[in-house]
């Protein structure tokens, strides 16, 4: 994989045991500090700073690669590492985590500085383990659950490529759990140039598919194209910090980049929207991108370009509590019969891996009700006082970001 793409492959975790730190390269002399990035006045971002919008009071969970936190363009943005194993990550994990974390929050040309970052560093690929190391192992859905126990409102996936088995395969119960929490979760598509590629974090239902454009908004060529797809962003060329040399790489491109500032985007509208939901946020999302007139989606743009002036004048609040995103596949995790089995409490929590401490079951298996650990409610389901093939109503978001005034 060339080095200018930034969407990375990921190996499969070890446990979450502890938050440790790791070590770092040797932090990069003032001298080479990145001011600026081609973006910023492509997208006006002085206008957000006018406005006083900057994602303050949003936590964003960026699972990737540990951010270098002394980096100088990172002086004063509000970022905690942790990990799941002491490990020493390689310079092209510090560099890719480091780069994406410097897009969503430096003070002079993150997309929303003001947010929280909680970067969950795990290694992208390449990093050797000792024995002791191994015994440290965990799977990504973890990972993720440790996200969603956080509480973070966004969930930001810069990892496009993986093996060719689907990545959310047996993760329907997160995704689920995710979309009841208030939370978007953000993939990138990946830098494969591949339809409906099986290995992207955004070959999922309920998660936002970011490809990747050109300067001049036409679809990149490395981009991953598909019904994964859900808007499309720009994908560099961006400044990034190569800790490998210990220079300044001017050419950095991925779908990795239009993830991190789809991210920002939506951190900012959540915060312009307190009281929108996130799945209202997401059909604003849909119905404002720009697209080629009567054209509502197509697979290398989704459903058209990212459009942040839309996401922040145009109130969400009356749009549908719907994810519009449920339906992206029907081949593909969450089922909307488990979406609305999940809501209704009808899944049993031992067969099919629920960790969420929220879900409650309200089936009928007594046998279930006594030796289950989950909160049970025997009976008292939704579906049995619905009308037949009558959809639930998506509960209101069980946490509920307050951006901070």
């Amino acid at each position: 994989m060339s080095r200018r793409s930034f969407s990375r492959g990921l190996v499969p975790l070890m446990a979450l045991v502890a938050l440790v730190s790791v070590s770092f390269a040797p932090p990069a002399r003032a001298e080479d500090t990145i001011t600026t990035q081609p973006y910023v006045d492509l997208l006006n971002l002085g206008a957000l700073k006018e406005l006083g919008i900057s994602g303050k009071g949003i936590t964003i969970a960026l699972i990737d690669g540990p951010v270098d936190t002394s980096a100088p363009e990172l002086q004063g943005a509000d970022i905690t590492t942790v990990t799941p194993c002491p490990y020493t990550p390689t310079p092209d994990s510090i560099s890719h985590g480091t780069a994406m974390a410097s897009l969503l929050v430096s003070p002079d040309y993150g997309i929303a500085p003001g947010a929280t970052i909680i970067n969950y560093a795990i290694p992208l690929g390449d990093e050797e383990f000792t024995q002791e190391d191994r015994r440290c192992s965990t799977s990504y859905a973890l990972m993720l659950r440790r996200a969603l126990d956080d509480e973070a409102d966004i969930i930001s996936l810069s990892l496009g490529e993986l093996l060719e088995i689907g990545p959310w395969m047996t993760m329907d119960a997160e995704l689920t759990r995710a979309d009841l929490d208030g939370v978007i979760i953000v993939a990138a598509m990946g830098n494969n140039n591949r339809e409906d590629y099986a290995g992207s974090y955004a070959s999922a239902n309920l998660s936002v598919g970011v490809a990747a454009t050109d300067i001049h908004g036409n679809r990149a060529d490395y981009s991953n194209y598909g019904k994964g797809t859900t808007v499309a962003l720009y994908g560099g060329p961006v400044s990034t910090r190569n800790y490998a040399t210990g220079k300044i790489n001017h050419e950095g491109t991925g779908t990795s980049i239009s993830t991190a500032l789809m991210s920002g985007y939506l951190a900012l509208a959540m915060e312009k929207w307190p009281e929108a939901t996130n799945r209202q946020i997401l059909q604003s999302l849909v119905r404002t991108a720009a697209r080629d007139d009567g054209v509502e989606w197509d697979p290398g743009y989704g459903y058209g370009l990212a459009n942040l002036r839309g996401l922040l004048t145009e109130d969400p609040t009356n749009l549908p509590d719907e994810n519009p995103l449920l339906h992206k596949n029907d081949e593909w995790v969450p089922s909307e019969d488990f979406y609305n089995d999940y809501i209704d409490g009808l899944l049993e929590p031992g067969d099919r891996g629920i960790k969420d401490p929220h879900y409650i079951y309200r089936g009928s298996n007594s046998n279930l009700v006594s030796v289950t650990s989950h909160k049970t409610a025997y009976g008292t389901s939704p579906r049995y006082h619905r009308a037949p093939n009558t959809p639930p109503t998506p509960p209101p978001n069980r946490h509920h970001h307050t951006p901070q005034k």
